[in-house]
């Protein structure tokens, strides 16, 4: 269970992949529900299950404060310094594609 002391390695190809999955995984579709599900995902990959998340009540600002500080900043290596933006932005936040028949 990595410590801010002792990060855990994360690639912009597994955020990516986080993302993705906390898109599907939401109880919603709002922007503080998908953030949430990403909270709770970046838990279960760090494997450190006393960590909490804000509930999506909590807003935006809380949740975003948890992700990109507490566990991106202090828990993760990004490698390569990868910028989280846009990934957040194009593979969680944006509205998926429509399908056509």
């Amino acid at each position: 269970m990595p410590e801010p002391d002792n990060p855990k390695k994360m690639s912009a190809e597994k955020f990516k992949s986080l993302c993705i999955q906390s898109r599907r995984t939401a109880e919603g579709g709002d922007e503080c529900s998908l953030l949430y599900s990403l909270c709770r995902a970046l838990i279960e990959d760090l494997g450190h299950r006393s960590l909490e998340c804000p509930p999506p009540s909590a807003g935006t600002t809380a949740l975003m404060d948890v992700l990109l500080c507490d566990y991106l900043v202090h828990r993760y290596e990004r490698e390569n310094s990868f910028d989280p933006f846009p990934i957040l932005q194009s593979y969680l936040l944006a509205e998926p594609p429509v399908e056509r028949p």
